[in-house]
């Protein structure tokens, strides 16, 4: 579980990034991010977090409010 906080915290650094907490489970991290297009969610969720050490796996859904 150590790991899975680590990976979340580094996460949450990332600009764009409003929380990461770490599960038990699937997913292990939930993440919420805010941005304001699909572009910039595309480079944050590829670009940053993918690549983010520990980092296995991602799927990416879409809240619009």
């Amino acid at each position: 579980m150590d790991k899975v906080r680590d990976v979340a915290q580094k996460i949450t650094s990332l600009a764009g990034v409003k929380m990461a907490n770490a599960f038990w489970g699937v997913p292990e991290i939930f993440v919420v991010v805010e941005v304001a297009t699909a572009d910039e969610l595309n480079r944050l969720a590829i670009n940053k977090i993918q690549t983010v050490e520990g980092a296995e796996r991602a799927e990416t859904r879409i809240a619009l409010g």
